[in-house]
């Protein structure tokens, strides 16, 4: 399990009057940076501390912070941060969310509950329990960088037909500019099949100038934003 809660931390020096580095200190949230990436890392540490062991892979199940208080956290996640760090965990190989505290703040249920109850239905149950986040890549365009907090998955359906594609703008600002992401195995978009969540608007088209593969086209990521969409291949 992931127990990752870094909204709201101060990362460096904590309520016992003690800094907090790798080796020292307890700032409610191990070797954290207090930010939605923090739920990333750890995950990508997890899978590599078993890599370097030779271990089978095991399930992963990442606990959302679903509070704040304690001297540790100053406030409670934004529903948007919340969603975020639910779908970077499954991004980075979680299979799972269970939360620690129960009930939530009131103020998270909502946004906990409208998720949930999106992500453990078929069929986007069935990609992310059943197959293995594949990471993306963003394709610049126009001379532009692809925005360094932007952090794209997807996962193919078992007949290879239907992908589920995954967009977090782990930043907090808007992005003015369109994202274009780079499909796997050349796949080209034939249809949608549904938008899962979030308020962007997608489009798709085949691109010469990046080996002739799929491109998805992500436009409105407002801050902090989750994007989820089906698609026919």
């Amino acid at each position: 399990m992931e127990d990752v809660y870094p909204i709201g931390i101060n990362s460096t020096f904590n309520k016992w009057g003690t800094p907090c580095n790798t080796t020292y200190g307890d700032c409610g949230c191990d070797n954290c940076a207090g930010n939605v990436q923090d739920v990333s890392a750890r995950l990508d540490a997890l899978a590599q501390y078993e890599d370097w062991r030779g271990l089978w892979p095991k399930t992963k199940a990442h606990n959302p912070q679903t509070f704040h208080g304690e001297g540790y956290w100053s406030r409670n996640p934004s529903d948007e941060e919340l969603v975020a760090m639910n779908a970077l965990s499954f991004h980075h190989g979680a299979k799972l969310i269970a939360a620690w505290v129960w009930p939530f703040t009131d103020s998270l249920g909502k946004p906990m509950g409208s998720f949930g109850a999106t992500v453990s239905t078929s069929p986007v149950r069935d990609f992310i329990v059943k197959g293995q986040p594949r990471r993306l890549d963003l394709v610049a365009a126009n001379g532009q960088a692809a925005p360094p907090l932007v952090d794209v998955a997807c996962w193919v359906g078992e007949h290879g037909d239907k992908l589920l594609v995954s967009v977090v703008n782990g930043g907090y600002n808007a992005l003015d500019a369109p994202i274009f992401i780079a499909l796997p195995d050349a796949m080209v978009v034939k249809k949608p099949e549904t938008v899962v969540w979030g308020n962007g608007s997608w489009s798709w088209t085949r691109d010469k100038r990046f080996g002739n593969h799929g491109l998805l086209t992500l436009r409105g990521q407002t801050g902090m934003a989750t994007n989820m969409i089906i698609v026919d291949v």
